[in-house]
């Protein structure tokens, strides 16, 4: 086969797919309560979880889909599920 028509074939191949896929309809993503309910929770800001002072590095979203957010002290940094952070936050 030449390089010519192997590269018709992969770019006709291509164009199929990307036909099928700008043709679908893509299906509307509500967001979840905790990514609601962090918002009120700004990068920078410092909170009392578990009876210890942290500050919130960022907000992130875990591989499932989740939300989370990266909990910053003095001697320890870590990511923590949005609802586990919500039930042990304190404002």
């Amino acid at each position: 086969m030449s390089i010519s028509a192997w590269s018709f074939r992969f770019t006709g191949g291509l164009s199929l797919v990307s036909n099928m896929l700008l043709n679908q309809t893509m299906e509307k993503i509500d967001p979840q309560p905790d990514h609601l309910e962090l918002d009120r929770f700004k990068p920078g800001s410092d909170v009392t979880f578990r009876g210890k002072q942290y500050k919130i590095q960022r907000r992130t979203t875990l591989a499932s889909g989740e939300a989370a957010v990266v909990l910053q002290s003095d001697k320890e940094q870590f990511v923590i599920a949005a609802n586990q952070f919500l039930a042990g936050v304190s404002v």
